[in-house]
């Protein structure tokens, strides 16, 4: 569109093509939702800030309802110090701060425009969840249907831990799964190493690349021994992890090859499940090493991704990932299972009681299909009401 001051407006496709434009302003809608997190909005940050590099304006806007910690939107408004940010929830309080449900003493940000009773309307439609984040802006609000909640995950955000702090006297455990397959929608080899520390399974270092050989497999995992030397390496023994397993047990690595059945996945996502819930899980996001907080938000998306439906075929509840990969999350769930299995002789997480480990297996969800092994992975780490039997 030309105006009538010569202006020209335009509109683009968010994708590599950006690049063939030079422009003095740019407003990116809905950037939340743009599909390329896993390369860390790379788009974004390559191609469309440079396109007002050499204009005069050099101005770029975007406006978002969030979808979750890590998405576009909320690393531009809490992380990225260069933008300034603005956040306009629909029900304020006194202070005009973002009211908290359910909302008594809220009074609408613009009467006029959406009353309150017509909002009060709009919470009854859309539930809890999706009106705290489409009217409350709060990337943090529990997504519908996710086995994991987000306000756990993020709990866990450490702003002063980096990757390269050191280990603190604890076992260490390193999760492997692997994707054999170069093409840029498929999952990607994923590496986590994680420490068990007092009452907290501590995230030492992640990594994930796609197209991996196996020879490179290999050395990455004997580099991460050499580093962290890990009491244990879980690999995921589909596709080549059996091979590589046995590769590492020749060279004095101890590893084990994991089935990752659906049975298999059921358990390992069970003890992710009682650690995030317990907010047990500490993830470094220290603005002194990026890599940590891209990981830290790569994996925060998987885990939000999970949810649990019923299979339209047998009617049994299934876990299913709506997240573009699960391979971080995945690796985790490996090594904090092999966690899980050992006698450490550490202090343990001061977790879950008794009562309320039922009151999860109860709720009818299959996520708990080993409820003996995962009870007793919270009693033999919990030292401020129990003695650990297996010492």
């Amino acid at each position: 569109m030309i105006c009538s001051n010569n202006s020209e407006i335009f509109n683009g496709p968010y994708a590599q093509s950006i690049r063939g434009h030079h422009v003095d302003y740019v407003f990116g809608d809905e950037v939340a939702s743009y599909p390329d997190r896993s390369d860390n909005y790379v788009i974004w940050f390559r191609d469309v800030v440079s396109r007002v590099a050499d204009s005069k304006i050099k101005k770029i806007a975007a406006v978002s309802t969030p979808i979750d910690p890590s998405d576009l939107i909320t690393v531009l408004c809490e992380r990225e110090k260069a933008w300034t940010s603005r956040t306009y929830p629909a029900i304020v309080d006194k202070n005009g701060k973002a009211a908290i449900a359910p909302y008594k003493d809220g009074i609408s940000i613009w009467e006029e425009r959406f009353p309150m009773e017509n909002l009060m309307e709009e919470l009854t439609i859309q539930g809890d969840e999706n009106f705290e984040r489409n009217y409350q802006c709060n990337p943090k609000a529990q997504i519908a249907g996710a086995i994991f909640k987000t306000k756990n995950i993020s709990a866990g955000w450490d702003y002063d831990r980096t990757f390269s702090d050191p280990q603190e006297g604890g076992l260490v455990f390193i999760g492997a799964d692997f994707a054999m397959s170069e093409d840029i929608r498929a999952d990607e080899t994923a590496f986590v190493v994680i420490e068990k520390v007092a009452e907290k399974i501590v995230v030492r270092h992640m990594e994930s690349g796609r197209g991996w050989s196996v020879d490179t497999c290999i050395q990455k995992l004997k580099d991460l021994y050499e580093i962290h030397k890990p009491y244990q390496i879980i690999l995921d023994k589909s596709n080549v992890g059996n091979h590589i397993t046995n590769k590492l047990l020749l060279d004095g690595i101890p590893a084990i090859a994991q089935p990752f059945g659906a049975t298999s996945r059921r358990v390992i996502l069970s003890v992710l499940k009682v650690v995030i819930s317990n907010e047990k899980l500490i993830l470094p996001y220290s603005n002194d090493d990026l890599n940590a907080q891209n990981y830290t938000d790569k994996l925060t998306h998987q885990l939000n991704g999970f949810r649990e439906e019923r299979s339209k075929l047998s009617d049994m509840p299934i876990i299913r990932s709506k997240a573009d990969h699960d391979d971080l999350a995945m690796a985790l769930g490996l090594a904090m299972k092999g966690a899980s299995e050992q006698d450490t002789g550490l202090e343990g997480f001061g977790g879950q009681a008794d009562d309320e480990i039922n009151q999860l297996r109860d709720t009818g969800s299959q996520l708990f299909s080993e409820p003996r092994r995962i009870e007793q992975f919270i009693k033999d780490l919990n030292p401020k009401n129990r003695v650990n039997q297996n010492r």
